[in-house]
């Protein structure tokens, strides 16, 4: 039951990557910013993958580097409401944030030094 619940969940991400990506590029307004995005959702469904199969991909502390990149991210998102606040400002903040907690809880439990998957790595 747990891996399909971690299937449905990285199906809903990659379908909203897809869509903002398609977005973005057919708008034509923030395609740089959008092939970063981009980049970063394919590492972070790499990492749930990984997480996921308990398979060792990269090293543990890309993931945790990762991991540190989204927070950072979700902070910059609420830092951005909080000096323009707007009522589809923290429409979207409240939709990233419920859909980012179960990605950085596995990318926090994938990057963790207690993770048996890293013991022959490191």
């Amino acid at each position: 039951m747990k891996n399909y619940l971690w299937a449905l969940y990285g199906a809903v991400l990659v379908s909203l990557f897809v869509f903002g990506s398609i977005h973005t590029f057919t708008t034509g307004k923030g395609v740089f910013i959008g092939l970063i995005s981009l980049g970063f959702s394919i590492a972070y469904l790499i990492g749930l993958y990984g997480y996921v199969k308990d398979k060792v991909i990269s090293t543990r502390k890309t993931w945790r580097v990762l991991f540190y990149v989204n927070v950072f991210g979700l902070s910059m998102s609420l830092i951005s409401f909080l000096l323009v606040p707007g009522q589809a400002q923290a429409i979207d903040l409240i939709f990233k944030v419920i859909i980012s907690i179960p990605l950085l809880i596995a990318l926090y439990r994938y990057s963790s030094i207690e993770n048996d998957i890293w013991n022959n790595t490191d």
